[in-house]
């Protein structure tokens, strides 16, 4: 077992077990099977104090995460949730890594790709208030951190020339995280005496966006940071096995937007792109006790 679902299991395992249960209590484990991208932009000064170059770096993912929950009530029509995901099989995807000298033309300088995966955690606390019988609303914090690895690069333009080069020993990696607070809300419409229809959306429009770059080849490590913004969707069905079992099935659509940054590096260079998106269908199993 890895150390990263020993992690996990330890989180809430502890959380569940020093937290005394009280009616209207809730369990629940699940997995969200996810595809997306993480992309990132800076742009920078190559030959003037003009802003004339640019570098952009793709990481696809495709990963299943193992999402476990718990719901606390605290009192009447108020109850606190803790939930935690994290990657479990990364999938290898075909990264690519992509420089413009704009002063020249509008071509790529150059062009590169790579191996990646990515390991993904987020924790999210919120707090819930029932406004009424079928919707509630949510405010909370939340932490988002993707890992992403870089392996077997290649590069076939350099210097506007067709090439084909090897990056021999490439074992880069690039850590992005968001944290901060969000609200939103969650819907529940009946569809038969077991069967509902349900939706949320959660939404942040301030978010910390951290970037850390470590570059084996360059002996180069940077760092980015700005601001940024969430929203995070689903939609689904749930299905009442018995009066203490629910099962969920549905669709989680979650994106992040940078809204500006900068690179410690150099004051010039700005980092004015970075987006991650995560889609994907869930499935979640719930005990209430």
């Amino acid at each position: 077992m890895s150390k990263w679902i020993q992690a996990f299991l330890s989180i809430t395992l502890t959380f569940v077990t020093n937290t005394t249960l009280a009616s209207s209590d809730s369990f629940s484990i699940g997995t969200w099977h996810t595809s997306g991208l993480q992309s990132w932009q800076t742009t920078f000064p190559l030959h003037t104090k003009v802003i004339d170059g640019a570098s952009e770096l793709n990481y696809p993912h495709e990963d299943i995460y193992l999402i476990a929950s718990f719901g606390k009530k605290l009192a009447k029509h108020q109850s606190l949730q803790l939930e935690v995901g994290m990657t479990t099989s990364p999938t290898t995807k075909l990264g690519t890594d992509s420089d413009w000298d704009y002063s020249k033309n509008n071509n790529l300088w150059y062009f590169g790709t790579f191996d990646t995966q990515n390991k993904g955690l987020f924790v999210t606390a919120d707090w819930k208030k029932n406004l009424t019988k079928r919707t509630d609303f949510l405010a909370g914090y939340q932490y988002n951190r993707n890992l992403y690895s870089m392996k077997n690069g290649f590069y076939s333009i350099e210097d506007y020339s067709n090439v084909n080069v090897p990056l021999v020993n490439l074992d880069s990696s690039y850590l992005m995280i968001y944290q901060g607070p969000h609200f939103g809300v969650r819907h529940t419409i009946p569809l038969t005496n077991t069967t509902a229809l349900i939706g949320s959306f959660i939404y942040s429009p301030l978010l910390l966006a951290q970037g850390q770059g470590w570059w084996n080849l360059r002996d180069l490590s940077f760092a980015h940071s700005g601001t940024a913004r969430m929203f995070d969707t689903k939609i689904g069905l749930q299905f009442a096995l018995n009066s203490t079992s629910v099962l969920s099935l549905g669709y989680r659509y979650q994106y992040f937007s940078l809204y500006n940054g900068r690179e410690n590096t150099n004051p010039d260079i700005i980092w004015n792109k970075a987006v991650n998106v995560q889609k994907g269908y869930y499935m979640t199993g719930i005990i209430k006790f």
